[in-house]
């Protein structure tokens, strides 16, 4: 889309006098016709709240147009925020649907955070359903300590995980 190039034009000042303001107009007229990525990047630019004001639906709302057209980091962002019910009203399980999407997708960096996720305890519901998933133990950007954490929670039979308050 000839518009979600001018935003970034305007965004990064290629060509043109940088001008956030003008970015953000062109990425919603690319938005408007479908496109992920100007989509994902509203959704940053309203959950941020540094040049529009902060609206948290607004922003749920773009992720989650990306995220159904497939966008990997819409969809991890989409699953956090139902996660801890930033924007949307909270429901854990949607929360990890779209954050195993993103992760099944192939995107390292989510399969790390995931993986983090493990060694931490935070979100036990979200471990104890990751651990389901066959991408965790074949991904090359989750390391042979974290596997050994999977493999060794997965047989226990804890009541819960420490929270990561809890552990400093």
């Amino acid at each position: 889309y000839a518009q979600y190039n001018v935003a970034l034009m305007y965004e990064k000042g290629q060509g043109v006098e940088k001008n956030q303001s003008e970015a953000i107009k062109y990425y919603i007229k690319a938005a408007e016709q479908g496109d992920a990525d100007s989509q994902y990047y509203l959704g940053g630019y309203f959950e941020d709240g540094k040049v529009v004001t902060q609206d948290f639906e607004s922003a749920a709302s773009y992720y989650k147009q990306a995220a159904e057209q497939g966008h990997v980091s819409a969809q991890h962002r989409l699953g956090m925020f139902y996660l801890i019910g930033k924007g949307v009203e909270k429901d854990p399980d949607l929360g990890i649907e779209w954050i195993n999407r993103s992760a099944e997708n192939g995107a390292p960096m989510y399969q790390l955070w995931a993986a983090q996720i493990f060694e931490t305890g935070e979100f036990p519901d979200l471990i104890r359903t990751l651990s389901e998933y066959n991408w965790i133990m074949s991904s090359p950007a989750i390391n042979v300590a974290v596997k050994f954490t999977l493999e060794f929670f997965s047989t226990c039979k804890f009541p819960s995980f420490p929270s990561r308050d809890k552990l400093t």
